[in-house]
């Protein structure tokens, strides 16, 4: 049954907004059955179920169902995989944002518009305690400790480069210090999360050693390919060093709401004066003792 016609500008954002919700509550649902906590679990489902209820209320005024889009849910679900609960939770928070926005639009024609926008605030408002509790965030202390390994990983790497002068020797010498400063973060953060009680100590340690690990990695590769040139590896090696940097800190500032620009250029500048230190502070002591 409809209730009564609406404008065709009203009519095109009602279905779009039926697939929005049916789209969310896909991937709430798929969420919730994900969460170690009752509650956690509770609250996710329950916003699904209302999400569905919105889009039925919806149905009411177009006259035809929603379609939720299976490629967005794929990707929000691979986006939680690999880049945590946390990070996914804001976009689905950014998503409530928008909806809020586009029910205020339908309200003169659609008077429910107003109680699914107020909905979705509340939504919102979920999200957020379950994020501050901290019980959905198990990745973005791996983003930062990322950053921080990076930061004194490709500094050392690229002053080692610039006094030996042979890029794959020294991304050589610096095999054995880098795994042992992972295996020194990871053991570090693991005990940390064991007795904070953070649960998922095991999850968050294998991420931070995935992450640091890939990191390293990458630094290496110029000091590996670029041997002929020991100036276009150092430059090669703090670039990347930068880059990574570049994305894990706008993962954190994502995450944290915190602002981008400081981090980056806060990180940036370390990684550049860390450099300079230990090539003066290793090129001393290599000429004393010589």
């Amino acid at each position: 049954m409809i209730y009564k016609s609406l404008s065709a500008k009203a009519l095109q954002l009602a279905k779009k907004i039926q697939n929005r919700e049916l789209t969310e509550a896909a991937v709430l649902e798929k969420l919730s059955k994900r969460q170690s906590l009752e509650k956690d679990r509770l609250a996710l489902a329950t916003m699904a179920e209302e999400d569905r209820d919105h889009e039925q209320m919806l149905k009411k005024y177009t006259g035809v169902s929603g379609r939720k889009s299976g490629a967005t849910v794929s990707v929000t679900l691979l986006m939680a995989r690999v880049f945590g609960y946390t990070f996914t939770v804001k976009f689905i928070e950014f998503l409530q944002a928008r909806g809020q926005d586009k029910y205020g639009q339908l309200i003169l024609e659609i008077p429910e518009a107003k109680d699914a926008a107020e909905s979705n605030q509340k939504h919102k408002e979920i999200l957020n305690d379950m994020l501050n509790s901290g019980s959905m965030d198990a990745t973005a202390d791996a983003a930062s400790s990322v950053t921080k390994m990076t930061v004194i990983m490709s500094a050392a790497l690229a002053a080692m480069e610039i006094i030996l002068r042979e890029p794959r020797k020294a991304a050589v010498y610096m095999i054995l210090p880098g795994l042992c400063f992972i295996g020194v973060n990871c053991i570090e953060a693991y005990l940390s999360a064991f007795n904070a009680r953070a649960g998922a100590a095991g999850r968050r340690t294998v991420r931070m050693l995935a992450g640091q690990l890939a990191a390293m990695l990458a630094l290496y590769l110029p000091g590996l390919l670029i041997s002929a040139n020991y100036v276009g590896a150092v430059i090669a090696t703090v670039i990347v060093g930068l880059v990574i940097i570049l994305v894990t800190c706008a993962y954190t500032s994502i995450v944290e709401n915190s602002y981008f620009s400081q981090r980056f250029i806060a990180y940036a500048i370390g990684l550049i004066v860390a450099a300079a230190v230990l090539t003066g502070g290793l090129t001393g002591i290599i000429h004393l003792f010589s």
